[in-house]
């Protein structure tokens, strides 16, 4: 399916339904407590009977990056009839022209039933620390995630203890891209050395401007 299509369809049947969430192109998104960017993006590899996806995400923006990804969510699932007995879970709807606007409304029914509970576990940035700091050692990129929303916590102690265990993780990794394992380092070192909470806010707060200058979504001014 092409984008402004996609779009078309969003505004018609899923954006009335969604309060406080913009749309852009083929994603629909909104930005909580400054730092957190909550949102669906559409997947599409063609018309076919299996050719469109949603993921349900929610990304950190003070980690620095020039695009979206999905490392802390999952594709929606919906349920199809195998026979009068049986369902299955599928990740993929039907794209095809005749069965669009079916798959719409099976989407926002999986959005309001699955995506907004799952999204909603995130009211404050501790849940976020809660729910994935035992999964940090994954993945490095994990690891930085967790470690900088620390700095939104009032635990000094705990801040200083992750942003050191990122910095040593970081010194392990031998199988990854140099540039990308520097560079996370060199953040976690400069958070580390910034003596004050306001000092390290101020540091977060200039990479989720980058992030956002970056995404370039409309209605998103920077922070303040």
């Amino acid at each position: 399916m092409k984008i402004a299509e996609i779009n078309k369809l969003i505004k018609h049947h899923l954006h009335p339904k969604l309060e406080n969430y913009h749309v852009n192109r083929d994603f629909i998104y909104k930005v909580q407590d400054n730092f957190f960017l909550k949102g669906y993006a559409f997947e599409s590899t063609g018309n076919g009977e299996y050719d469109l996806a949603v993921w349900c995400f929610i990304q950190p923006l003070f980690v620095k990056s020039d695009c979206l990804y999905f490392n802390f969510g999952d594709r929606l699932k919906h349920k199809k009839k195998v026979d009068v007995l049986r369902t299955k879970k599928l990740e993929w709807w039907d794209a095809t022209k005749e069965k669009l606007d079916d798959s719409f409304q099976s989407i926002l029914k999986s959005i309001l039933n699955d995506g907004e509970k799952y999204l909603n576990l995130f009211k404050t940035p501790e849940d976020f620390y809660n729910k994935f700091k035992s999964d940090r050692k994954e993945d490095i990129r994990k690891y930085e995630a967790v470690t900088y929303t620390t700095i939104l916590l009032n635990n000094e102690a705990l801040q200083n203890k992750m942003l050191k265990g990122l910095i040593e993780f970081s010194l392990k990794k031998i199988n990854r891209d140099d540039e990308i394992i520097d560079e996370i380092r060199e953040d976690a070192t400069l958070l580390l050395n910034a003596d004050t909470k306001e000092k390290r806010l101020e540091i977060l707060k200039n990479w989720a401007n980058e992030t956002l200058r970056h995404l370039k979504l409309p209605d998103m001014p920077q922070l303040l």
